[in-house]
């Protein structure tokens, strides 16, 4: 599919429904995780934030 953006022609994928994903694939069962799985993965997500720094990432942002 093609759309005209402020400096050209933007190619978008087509998409067949069945690949597209419903909203109900991506629930999960959070009764089945254990307390020290959660703790774990809350700290695995703090120590990258702690590394992170917002200075050193850049993004592009196209608006269409």
């Amino acid at each position: 599919m093609l759309r005209p953006v402020q400096r050209g022609i933007l190619r978008t994928p087509m998409y067949y429904p069945d690949e597209i994903r419903q909203v109900e694939e991506f629930r999960t069962d959070t009764s089945i995780v254990k307390e020290k799985e959660a703790g774990d993965g809350q700290m695995l997500i703090d120590s990258l934030l702690a590394n992170s720094n917002p200075r050193n990432t850049t993004m592009r942002i196209v608006r269409t």
